[in-house]
């Protein structure tokens, strides 16, 4: 993993949204099959109807 970032609405602190930056998407599929192994063990208990999708950045740009 390069980078991340976890971002929470302002209105709803109960809602969380992790934001992870790999190399490759090889690499993240890898970890995401890792992730859903995880949360085949806590889904109901510490976490509800978790979400994830492989994305690419399209542009980024910093002001």
């Amino acid at each position: 993993m390069r980078r991340y970032q976890v971002l929470r609405p302002i209105d709803d602190a109960n809602y969380v949204m992790i934001d992870l930056e790999f190399d490759t998407a090889s690499q993240a599929e890898v970890f995401l099959a890792a992730m859903r192994v995880v949360w085949g063990c806590v889904v109901g208990t510490i976490i509800m109807n978790p979400q994830a999708r492989i994305v690419e950045a399209v542009e980024t740009k910093e002001y």
